[in-house]
């Protein structure tokens, strides 16, 4: 790398910059490999998903020796094509990345949103079994796994789940209303109303904005005969709605 372009320091979440300096350096050699896999992370970083499959595409055209290197550049095409809503692609890029580098815990965990998407609960949470094994500390797998039992019908895995993912993010109040609300519909799975309503008011206090929180605790709320409460809450739920 030469020029102005390759010394510019970026910040962490400043794609337009990281865009610019890789376009620079592509400008600069345009069999630059690296430049396209970096240009491209930063498109999928700032939601050009489509602009990153290109980059992604041009970059895997490259005689890339290091298998890691490769499974890098499939999983964050992955990703995008996950993005884009052309999941079956995105599973088989995922795929290929897992195939090159095993121990790729990106891909498992972004395979897995991909198969949820796809409403493939099963395959979804062998995906986000994977993840964990792989990083104990990839707590949204804990979510997604809970969410994947619930649509199982498996309402008490799933309460299992919500358990660790609101106990490792109990000092994070965006991540706790998540798991409050998920714990909340899973009680109204399991017919304890009660305790639906207290974990989604716990959510809604967290996070007051969701409306799907105030829709569900309405639900709550008409199987214990709470008829004002219920419509209070569907009031405010389609309020928020229509904002």
């Amino acid at each position: 790398m030469t020029g102005s372009a390759a010394a510019q320091t970026c910040g962490d979440a400043d794609y337009d910059c990281k865009v610019k300096r890789e376009t620079s350096n592509i400008q600069s050699d345009p069999n630059d490999a690296e430049a396209y896999f970096n240009r491209g992370i930063a498109y999928n970083g700032r939601g050009d998903y489509a602009m990153a499959v290109t980059d992604l595409d041009k970059y895997l055209s490259f005689s890339i020796s290091n298998k890691e290197y490769a499974a890098d550049g499939y999983s964050a095409r992955g990703y995008a094509k996950y993005k884009i809503g052309d999941y079956e692609p995105a599973v088989a890029d995922f795929g290929e990345a897992i195939r090159m580098n095993p121990q790729h815990k990106r891909a498992y965990f972004n395979r897995g949103l991909t198969y949820m998407a796809q409403k493939k609960w099963s395959p979804a949470i062998k995906d986000f079994d994977k993840a964990l094994q792989l990083d104990p500390e990839e707590y949204e797998a804990y979510y997604n796994r809970g969410l994947s039992y619930r649509n199982l019908g498996l309402y008490d895995r799933a309460l299992t789940e919500y358990n660790q993912y609101i106990k490792v993010n109990a000092a994070k109040i965006e991540y706790l209303a998540d798991g409050y609300q998920g714990r909340g519909i899973t009680y109204i799975g399991l017919g304890k109303y009660n305790e639906a309503v207290a974990d989604l008011t716990k959510s809604i206090e967290l996070d007051s904005s969701k409306s799907y929180s105030y829709t569900q605790r309405a639900i709550a709320y008409r199987k214990l005969g709470k008829t004002a409460l219920a419509t209070a809450d569907e009031q405010k739920a389609n309020q928020l709605s229509s904002q």
